[in-house]
């Protein structure tokens, strides 16, 4: 009886361990070639919220009804929508925020724990050399790294220049996202392909080896 507790408590422990470690993504490995996905622009009213059409997680390669049936999620009573966990945290969403009637952004660090980045690399291709340089994760004492701030008219700056985790959607740009949680921490790639402005993005993705810290 003790051996068969002791056992029980060991596979316990393991399991605990394994949720709480970073792992990889599962979506793809390094070796993949790059993956097509549409996002559409986030809709959100009292009886409505497209979010699982938006978000996409790069860590298991789904959005939308997959994301939905892997968790389970439905609608409640009150029809009000509950995210996936497997959207909620490392993933990447579009549409979220409005500029003046501009909704074609990208929006990282979607919850308290996500410390996930994001940067845009210029117009590029994916036969063309890119580097992959380090992409550092907001501090973990940082309590701000959800949040979006907007710089005054008279800095000179733009939403980008004071902000991480979010970026501008462009036709034809490369962006480097590093994926930063309690259960990930890993780098992808991905290139805005199409866009149908506030409505629709299709962007090409692939899981790329992290560099060196």
């Amino acid at each position: 009886m003790r051996i068969k507790s002791a056992t029980v408590l060991l596979f316990i422990l393991l399991s605990y361990a394994a949720f709480l470690s970073p792992v990889q993504a599962l979506g793809q490995d390094s070796n993949t070639k790059p993956q097509t996905i549409t996002l559409m622009a986030r809709t959100k009213t009292n009886n409505y919220d497209n979010y699982t059409k938006a978000a996409f997680s790069f860590r298991y390669g789904i959005n939308g009804d997959d994301a939905v049936k892997i968790t389970r999620n439905d609608w409640d009573l009150r029809k009000r929508f509950r995210m996936p966990r497997c959207l909620r945290r490392g993933s990447l969403l579009y549409g979220n925020m409005n500029l003046n009637g501009d909704r074609d952004w990208f929006t990282v660090t979607l919850v308290t724990d996500d410390r996930s980045r994001i940067r845009d690399l210029g117009e590029l291709g994916w036969y063309d050399d890119i580097k992959i340089s380090i992409l550092p994760a907001c501090p973990e004492e940082d309590k701000s790294c959800t949040a979006v701030r907007f710089p005054s008219a008279s800095s000179g700056k733009t939403v980008t220049d004071v902000n991480e985790n979010v970026a501008k959607a462009v036709v034809g740009h490369m962006y480097l996202v590093r994926t930063k949680d309690r259960a990930s921490d890993f780098y992808t790639l991905f290139r805005v392909e199409e866009l149908k402005p506030s409505e629709s993005c299709t962007i090409s993705w692939k899981i790329v080896a992290s560099p060196e810290e």
